[in-house]
């Protein structure tokens, strides 16, 4: 780098190469022999790093550490997730690196203030603040779906509730030596409570038998009395999909009423009435948007549903997943049935001694079947 050298003797400035430090020239101007010497600043400035190459180490090392263990949070919530997160994660890092790019453009490397520590100053706390906001943002984009649980814990939580339910009804069975009804009536015939009342002491948990307790079951389930027991507490969350959105007392799982179903209404069957087999005949079914109250002793009927799977919300069997559907059987097993199941198929699993050839239904690739072990604790109701 050329610098400029003043002669000693004749006082001429003459442009020479600092790397010609200590050593002697001849000046152009007077022709005597001179020594060049390079100022401390000069050598200073040589060595020194400019402002605009400050080094953006520490704010990088640590977006990529927060970004890391994001990702490891994520491992946990489903792979899905995971991959958006290592995508704002990326993308987070090059918004970061065009920005220091862009800091780079607009502090020259050659300032007539790079000696100066204020510039200094300044130049790394803008490098600091971009990196902080950039943190920032991530870590906005990436919270509100780590505080809410991705579609894969929810739709497994779905299927925990519909295994449940599958092993109170069994235990309900063992108990009483039939399958709930889907209601049970006064002396009137008039319906009283669903089956997800009747289920309460069997579903294993103290407060649903403390609930259990309080109801009055010889009156109807909106009796001024039941209904000031029912708005009392929270719905089960047993009897809600975590997928559905806020519907305080809807529930999202129904059985299928009619005619040689699961039962017609007050009616019961007992295990060795279901001719087709427990393992082939469904209990109860997703529902989304019912509009029932988990009490209410209200279900689908089998002769005014759609069965096409996810067709039509409320009026048929569907749900807030993505192209499938939860459902139990009344041997206690839990599948994940695609949408494009053919109906068929659906409502011939409905009847209990129809004699229809489903297995079709249980071909590999056809359903997902989540395999849960039937236990025999026995469940009191005292």
């Amino acid at each position: 780098m050329p610098i400029q050298q003043t002669c000693q003797y004749c006082g001429a400035l003459t442009d020479v190469c600092e790397e010609g430090d200590g050593r002697k020239g001849t000046c152009p101007t007077c022709g005597k022999m001179m020594t060049i010497h390079v100022s401390a600043s000069t050598r200073a400035k040589k060595h020194r790093q400019p402002v605009s190459e400050l080094k953006f180490g520490p704010p990088l090392i640590g977006i990529v550490c927060v970004g890391a263990l994001l990702c490891l949070l994520e491992v946990g919530l489903g792979v899905c997730f995971m991959v958006v997160g290592v995508i704002l994660l990326l993308a987070v890092l090059l918004l970061g690196l065009l920005l220091s790019w862009v800091v780079r453009k607009l502090v020259p490397a050659k300032s007539q203030f790079e000696d100066s520590l204020p510039e200094r100053m300044i130049v790394t706390a803008m490098n600091w603040g971009a990196w902080l906001v950039l943190g920032v943002a991530l870590l906005a984009a990436v919270l509100p779906a780590i505080t809410h649980s991705p579609e894969p814990v929810r739709r497994a939580v779905c299927l925990i509730n519909l295994r449940n339910i599958g092993q109170a009804m069994l235990h309900y069975r063992d108990a009483n030596g039939h399958f709930p009804p889907a209601y049970i009536v006064d002396d009137k015939g008039n319906s009283l409570h669903s089956w997800r009342v009747l289920l309460l002491p069997y579903l294993g948990e103290d407060d649903y038998r403390a609930l259990w307790k309080q109801v009055k079951l010889d009156e109807p389930w909106n009796s001024p009395h039941n209904k000031a027991v029912f708005d009392s507490v929270d719905t089960p969350e047993i009897y809600q999909c975590p997928s559905a959105p806020d519907a305080p007392e809807e529930t999202n799982y129904v059985m299928i009423v009619g005619p040689q179903t699961i039962s017609d209404g007050a009616s019961s069957v007992r295990e060795e009435d279901i001719v087709d087999g427990p393992g082939s005949t469904i209990m109860a079914v997703e529902v989304a948007t019912s509009g029932i109250h988990w009490a209410e002793p209200r279900d689908l009927r089998g002769e005014e549903i759609e069965w096409h799977i996810n067709q039509l919300r409320g009026k048929g069997i569907s749900s807030y997943h993505s192209g499938v559907v939860n459902i139990v059987f009344c041997d206690g097993s839990v599948y994940s049935v695609w949408d494009s199941t053919d109906p068929k198929l659906i409502k011939a699993m409905t009847t209990i001694a129809g004699g229809e050839d489903v297995s079709e239904f249980f071909e590999d690739g056809r359903v997902e079947q989540i395999r849960f072990p039937h236990t025999t604790t026995p469940v009191t109701t005292d």
